[in-house]
């Protein structure tokens, strides 16, 4: 699967004229894994995992207020 995903994000490089969003899209798959895994699987959400993923929302947002 990760030799598909990789095929894709190439494919979406070369389809794009902004670049940035398709790096901002690709790391959204971050956010949404840790939020599945505290809900769906149970994780534990302490320590360092939600200011990770607020500071990698926050990146993204500030790609998506910048383009």
């Amino acid at each position: 699967m990760m030799g598909l995903t990789y095929s894709l994000v190439l494919w979406a490089f070369a389809l794009a004229s902004q670049v940035s969003y398709v790096v901002a899209l690709r790391q959204l798959s971050i956010p949404l894994g840790v939020l599945l895994g505290v809900w769906w699987l149970g994780e534990s959400h302490r320590g360092g995992k939600l200011p990770g993923v607020a500071l990698i929302l926050s990146g993204l947002t500030l790609v998506a207020l910048a383009g």
